[in-house]
């Protein structure tokens, strides 16, 4: 198959599966509803049903419809657990989309934290201590990058646990995936590890001590080495604005 015929495959695919989509929202189906068959289907949107299958099969897979053989297929809840879970694989993998999912990330970040400062206790303040006492030690035993990323990665789901927010949590861990595959593909590594440990207890000072801006600032202050890598390395630059100022929202 030829690079031309091969996008054009792709393009047919996706329009199919939108159309799909679109299907069942006009059509103010629900789940359990039974959709119309492959032929039915395949003479309504005016494609093969060689394509309608292959659509079908996607929208499966993220848990828009389900299959059950002999019956046929059905309309299922939205879970967009499948879909943020192909998402880190689903990107393109470059410096510019690193850059956008950053940006994102470092906004949620500083909300939460400090919408959230309050509810930590002992406890969460030891765990946080804890994890840290951990990424040491295995820095101390030159722990891989790739490793370092997924051990930063449990800092930060821990952190911000009091927040209640799976969809929060979901896209930390998201982060990580896209930033372990850079550090793969582009070499993303962090510079000075000792000072990479000494941040996280600074943000880890700032909520046993209640300090909303401190906080926010020690924040800054960790994600300054991954802002000035992806400035130096971003062809678009880095939208500096976004990480001036502080951010709350009413919990």
């Amino acid at each position: 198959m030829g690079i031309q015929s091969f996008k054009q495959l792709k393009s047919l695919q996706n329009f199919v599966q939108e159309q799909l989509k679109l299907y069942i929202v006009e059509s103010n189906l629900r789940k359990g509803d039974l959709l119309p068959t492959e032929k039915e289907l395949s003479q309504s949107l005016g494609v093969s049903r060689t394509a309608i299958r292959e659509a079908l099969k996607v929208l499966e897979a993220f848990g828009l419809i389900e299959t059950r053989h002999g019956v046929g297929r059905f309309v299922n809840n939205f879970n967009y657990d499948v879909i943020l879970k192909s998402l880190p694989y689903s990107l393109k993998l470059d410096i510019n989309t690193f850059k956008d999912i950053f940006e994102v990330r470092y906004c949620l970040e500083c909300c939460f934290i400090a919408a959230d400062i309050n509810k930590y206790k002992p406890s969460d303040i030891k765990e946080l201590k804890e994890i840290l006492d951990n990424i040491e030690l295995k820095i101390r035993n030159n722990v891989e990058e790739k490793d370092l990323v997924d051990l930063h990665s449990t800092f930060h789901t821990q952190l911000y646990k009091k927040s209640q927010n799976k969809l929060l949590i979901d896209l930390i861990k998201i982060f990580s995936t896209i930033q372990r595959n850079l550090v793969i593909l582009h070499r993303y590594k962090t510079k000075d590890r000792v000072e990479f440990v000494r941040l996280h207890r600074l943000i880890v000072k700032a909520i046993e001590e209640k300090d909303h801006v401190l906080v926010q600032k020690s924040l800054h202050e960790h994600f300054a080495e991954a802002i000035k890598w992806i400035s130096d390395n971003s062809k678009n630059g880095i939208n500096l604005d976004i990480y001036n100022g502080h951010w709350s929202i009413n919990r």
